[in-house]
């Protein structure tokens, strides 16, 4: 039978090694494996129920002055990234007055100008949407990943996000974006902003939207239009994912919630049979049109309905 935590199970799932040593429990528990060590004096029980907030907030409480920052602003503010970059290390950044970049196992700091805007969302100080976006660029994000993730900080206030959180999006406007875009010229990552910037297109719904429709347009399609409001014929309109209206043709996007929400998947049904119905072409992907193979078939599938720039 597996031997009981003891004084940890007193414990919050989240605890300080102080906290840990005044209930008795001793250095060597605190390095086994009922415990995991995020950063310099923190604990947390394996198990525990601990959210990224809960983590960033622990933190600052112990370095002063520090902003939350970089790719744990995003996954903060709830902008689109690789999966890659979710669940890595704590970004906190703190300008020079202040203390300068934290140094900490676990933290990654960075020095911030001291005139940078901090707001606090959920308790927390961070960076604004747009710094942390261009933030994302000075780090290296690659161009799609960089477009997907402005992308997500211009989602409609009436989009599945809105709905999740009313009043909370767009979380910036195009015109802040371009604004910090122009502030960047000659820092690391300012061409790939504005790059990016010419390619963002607010409206929508997920990551993956805005990953296809670039694909589609790098393999020589017009560009669709994005989340339109497809009117039918008797006078109904049905929200598209990525639509080219002339030659009545729409990529539909089915995440994981399309197939395991009855409600969604009924109305998926019932939005293709009547657009089929007059005479649209509805094609449906998955995320496997997001590989190699995925995407080669969606092209050759497009390419029997659009036309298709001869110089790709």
């Amino acid at each position: 039978m597996p031997s009981s935590p003891g004084p940890l199970d007193a414990l919050p799932p989240l605890f300080t090694v102080a906290q840990a040593r005044d209930l008795g429990v001793s250095r060597g528990r605190l390095r086994g494996r009922h415990v995991q060590a995020p950063a310099h004096g923190l604990r947390v029980r394996t198990g525990g129920a601990v959210g990224l907030p809960d983590l960033v907030r622990a933190l600052q409480s112990r370095a002063p002055g520090t902003v939350a920052s970089h790719t744990t602003a995003a996954q903060l503010w709830g902008i689109w990234l690789p999966r890659e970059l979710e669940g890595g290390p704590i970004h906190l950044s703190r300008p020079r007055q202040a203390g300068g970049a934290p140094r900490r196992r676990g933290v990654v700091g960075h020095e911030m100008d001291p005139r940078a805007a901090v707001v606090v969302h959920r308790g927390i100080p961070l960076t604004t949407p747009a710094a942390t976006w261009a933030a994302l660029a000075a780090g290296g994000l690659g161009l799609d990943d960089l477009v997907a993730a402005g992308d997500s900080l211009l989602q409609r206030y009436d989009g599945p996000a809105g709905q999740r959180e009313p009043g909370a999006h767009p979380r910036c406007t195009v015109e802040e974006l371009r604004a910090l875009v122009e502030e960047a010229r000659g820092r690391r990552g300012a061409r790939r902003l504005r790059e990016a910037l010419d390619l963002l297109r607010p409206g929508a719904d997920s990551r993956p939207e805005t990953l296809v429709r670039l694909a589609v347009v790098q393999a020589g399609f017009p560009e669709p239009a994005v989340n339109p409001l497809v009117r039918l014929s008797d006078g109904s309109c049905m929200p598209v994912d990525l639509v080219w209206e002339r030659e009545r043709v729409c990529i539909q996007y089915e995440g994981d919630h399309h197939r395991t929400d009855p409600r969604q998947w009924r109305r998926d049904i019932e939005r293709d049979r009547r657009m089929q119905a007059e005479g649209w072409i509805v094609l449906r992907v998955t995320a496997s049109v997001l590989g190699p193979v995925g995407l080669a078939r969606l092209v050759d599938d497009l390419a029997q309905y659009l036309p298709r720039a001869l110089d790709t």
